[in-house]
């Protein structure tokens, strides 16, 4: 009967031993994997690690309103591709003159369709840049300063309005 319940609890013991390695693998596994999803080029890397130690080893933060805001560098991107469809369409358009209508017809339709997809998108970026932010993306000494400047900003809507 001893050699049952030895076996038993080696079984039991062996079987929690191996619970607690599997699941301490997934653990390192899962930070492994956050790590390695996000490919980041150095330079900015090094931003992200001088910026942390501004902010939450000096306690310094930015000022606000930024001079360049996300919704500038969307913008400027946004022409930089519009910028090119353009000078696709000029060129479908030049073709039109001297080859097939109902091709250079079907080319300006697929340009409008990227320049709607090239807009939508970066409003997209933009929307979930506003969303993320306040949750994701600020480190916690920046979040008493973006709430008082979005109360600021509120109010002058708000009289601006009235």
């Amino acid at each position: 009967k001893s050699n049952k319940f030895s076996d038993k609890r080696l079984n039991k013991e062996t079987l929690e031993r191996q619970a607690q390695l599997l699941q301490r693998g997934l653990q390192m596994k899962m930070k492994r994997s956050l790590s390695d999803r996000l490919h980041l080029p150095f330079t900015l890397k090094k931003v992200l690690v001088d910026e942390w130690e501004v902010i939450t080893q000096c306690g310094m933060v930015h000022n606000l309103p930024a001079k360049v805001t996300v919704r500038n560098a969307l913008d400027k991107y946004l022409e930089s591709k519009l910028e090119v469809l353009r000078k696709e369409e000029k060129s479908v358009n030049y073709d039109a003159v001297a080859n097939d209508k109902r091709e250079s017809e079907h080319n300006l339709k697929e340009l409008k369709r990227l320049e709607r997809e090239w807009v939508e998108m970066t409003d997209c970026v933009a929307l979930v840049f506003d969303q993320a932010l306040p949750v994701h993306l600020l480190f916690c000494q920046e979040r008493g300063q973006y709430d008082s400047f979005r109360k600021l900003i509120r109010a002058r809507i708000k009289n601006a309005t009235v």
